[in-house]
């Protein structure tokens, strides 16, 4: 926001260009679900809150994208010695 709006960093609050509304969701979330959100609300980061409102971190799209491509590459790997066992 602050180089879109040619603003000079040194001269800007963190308050005027912090996001509001912020999209919370909670640990038990799983990965798949919390990417759709993100989608769904054209976000990258979401909050992650316990149930009395305790932020607990954050969790971006590329965490996301990351722990994915390790599940795929976990199943690929199981198929692989499925297909091709070495006796």
């Amino acid at each position: 926001k602050v180089v879109a709006e040619n603003c000079l960093p040194a001269e800007v609050m963190a308050l005027s260009v912090a996001s509001q509304n912020l999209i919370k969701v909670f640990p038990e979330a799983e990965c798949r679900a919390a990417m759709q959100l993100m989608r769904e609300k054209g976000v990258y980061h979401l909050i992650v809150e316990d149930v009395e409102g305790n932020f607990l971190g954050m969790i971006s799209m590329r965490d996301c994208v990351a722990m994915a491509a390790e599940d795929d590459k976990e199943r690929a790997e199981i198929y692989k010695s499925y297909a091709f066992p070495s006796y």
